[in-house]
């Protein structure tokens, strides 16, 4: 009961908590709240995605399936046919995403496969959520071990991947808030804790800025000044120099992507 009080107050007191943790801090609590909620929310998220983007899948899996029977009779005419039609649905399914509204009826989809397509992403979903955020932890954890020794303070890599693990649970507030937000009002307010997107801005850098990424800075901040006894400039350097380079990257991403789609047309 004194652990799971501890996944409280590390939310508003996480000197205090990092500090009672120092010597034997617990990874599997902290781990199993993070992969649970964001299992829950990565099902709820695509639970909820548009349903034309489903029945494009589902058109894409039957032309699929034509393009192999198509193979094994050898019609090579056909197979062109086939191959044209892909190239469509692709572009119709990137159209839909950025948020161009299409007759799913007109597709040719019958409502058994859209639902099928849709079963099948939600089941996958948490085990891939749990995977991602599993190796995102893994990576920080790694980095804040690397970056302590840089600083000449040396603890072991298992208490620095804890450390991650604990600074992270405000994604488990976060989640929880998304969920309820989604269920009383739709998915278009999935991303209502990303500030930018407020303003407009919809890239994937401005989803990732948000509200639990702040709040999870506050935590580890603490909890690094808290471990190394370093000062708060240097402890904010070291907590909030990977979320700027994935930043960074994601804003290159997107406009290499950007770039890609106006060559093509």
């Amino acid at each position: 009961m004194h652990r799971v009080e501890r996944l409280v107050r590390v939310l508003t007191s996480p000197r205090e908590v990092f500090d009672e943790i120092r010597e034997r801090p617990s990874i599997l609590l902290p781990l199993i709240c993070i992969l649970i909620a964001g299992g829950v929310w990565a099902a709820v998220q695509a639970y909820n995605v548009d349903e034309a983007i489903y029945a494009l899948e589902a058109k894409a899996q039957n032309e699929l399936g034509q393009v192999f029977s198509t193979i094994l009779g050898g019609d090579v005419e056909q197979l062109e046919e086939n191959a044209q039609d892909l190239e469509e649905i692709e572009e119709l399914t990137r159209r839909v995403a950025e948020g161009e509204t299409i007759d799913v009826d007109s597709l040719g989809v019958s409502s058994e496969d859209i639902a099928r397509v849709r079963t099948n992403a939600t089941a996958m979903a948490p085990f891939m959520s749990a995977v991602g955020i599993a190796l995102v932890l893994l990576l920080l954890g790694t980095y804040y071990f690397i970056a302590a020794r840089v600083v000449k303070f040396e603890v072991g890599w298992e208490k620095w991947f804890a450390f991650a693990c604990w600074a992270g649970l405000p994604y488990v507030v976060g989640y929880i808030v998304k969920i309820v937000l989604v269920f009383f009002g739709g998915a278009k307010l999935g991303n209502a804790l990303a500030p930018m997107t407020w303003f407009g801005f919809e890239g994937a850098w401005a989803m990732f800025l948000d509200g639990p990424l702040f709040w999870s800075f506050f935590i580890a901040i603490q909890g690094f000044m808290c471990w190394t006894s370093k000062d708060v400039r240097t402890s904010a350097v070291v907590v909030v120099l990977p979320a700027a380079l994935a930043v960074g990257l994601l804003c290159v991403l997107e406009g290499f992507s950007e770039f890609a789609v106006q060559s093509l047309r």
